[in-house]
């Protein structure tokens, strides 16, 4: 978890990953070959020996392919210019107030300048073309709720005395101008806070978010046993087929063995059907209400869903820890929905856009 939340930061703040996959364009090997002329075509054999060696091949010259730092440069203009266009209180310097605690013009700006910039990067969006204006309203937006998010957020860490870890956030700091430097062509960590108008200040507080949001995340508790089944599946597209396997089972034979030869669901089909433990909420509803409903041993008949016919058998059931995967499934989700909920029972002012919630 820890990774992929720093992994999204990273995207966010080096807003150069369309650079990592280029690549200088192939070349033809016979495109450097020198064409004869006509009369070369025509003129009489000459003795080899006296012929004269021939031309070197003309060398094509190498294809620059321009850093990220570079074409970070060339957007700033357009970047400007859909600045300019941004939606910004008519008085003072305040975008929105959560709860009493304000959230700046500055904040917000900051965030909608990396943004522009990611987009651009990503998609070659050129923010100066008057078709692309609907995404800016939409980026707006998805800022806005997202520093609101992030107020929300702060304020409940305070609420339960839940504090950063100085030296990890001074480790991220340090790892992320590195990264931004040595990775993206840019020559120094000052040229990269120009090209962005990026303060060392701005730099941290993002940071500082979104270790936050991590931390938030990890100390949201759920129940980590829960009712589960153990069962195994064999899946296939064809009805008939799928009513001939079910009375062949029925018949005595072997569930792993026609699971093996028949399921179309290649990985567990080599595990003779195996599913392993799964919880409610990770399956389709129609295969997981028949999963639950089986009691250990039985079969169940067809069950339809969008990726065919299944023929269900459960081995066990009963409360058992959940996977690591699916705790953190569950965990994020249950922490979004907490979110969610506070977010609407919050008090809200905001002085741009329309409300958001």
């Amino acid at each position: 978890m820890k990774l992929a939340l720093r992994y999204l930061l990273l995207c966010l703040l080096l807003v150069a990953l369309v650079a990592c996959a280029r690549s200088t364009p192939s070349q033809d090997p016979d495109a450097a070959h020198t064409v004869p002329t006509t009369e070369e075509v025509e003129a009489p054999p000459a003795d080899v020996d006296s012929a004269p060696p021939p031309a070197p091949a003309e060398e094509l010259a190498p294809v620059e392919v321009p850093t990220e730092a570079e074409l970070a440069l060339q957007r700033k203009p357009a970047i400007e210019m859909a600045l300019s266009r941004i939606d910004l209180p008519q008085e003072g310097d305040i975008v929105a107030i959560v709860n009493g605690e304000e959230i700046t013009v500055d904040e917000y700006v900051d965030l909608v300048r990396l943004q522009l910039h990611s987009m651009a990067a990503h998609y070659q969006i050129d923010w100066d073309d008057e078709e692309v204006l609907p995404y800016l309203y939409e980026l707006e937006t998805q800022i806005l709720n997202q520093l609101i998010d992030m107020e929300i957020l702060q304020q409940e860490a305070k609420a339960r005395d839940i504090h950063l870890d100085e030296t990890d956030v001074a480790g991220v700091v340090r790892e992320m101008r590195q990264s931004v430097v040595e990775g993206f062509g840019y020559a120094s960590w000052d040229e990269y806070k120009e090209t962005m108008d990026l303060s060392d200040e701005a730099f941290e507080r993002i940071i500082r978010q979104s270790l936050l949001v991590e931390l938030m995340l990890e100390r949201h508790e759920i129940d980590l046993e829960v009712e589960q089944v153990h069962a195994r599946h064999i899946l296939v597209q064809d009805e008939a087929l799928a009513e001939e396997i079910l009375e062949r089972l029925q018949d005595g034979e072997d569930f792993q063995a026609l699971a093996a030869a028949y399921s179309e669901d290649f990985y567990s089909g080599q595990q003779g059907g195996d599913l392993g433990w799964f919880p409610r909420g990770v399956m389709t509803i129609p295969f997981e209400e028949a999963a639950f409903d089986l009691e250990p041993g039985e079969i169940s008949d067809l069950v339809s869903t969008t990726y065919g016919f299944h023929i269900i058998e459960v081995l066990d059931k009963g409360i058992q820890p959940l996977e690591p995967y699916f705790a953190a499934h569950f965990r994020q989700e249950a922490f979004f929905e907490w979110l969610d909920r506070t977010r609407q029972e919050a008090d809200i002012e905001q002085f741009i856009l329309q409300p958001v919630g």
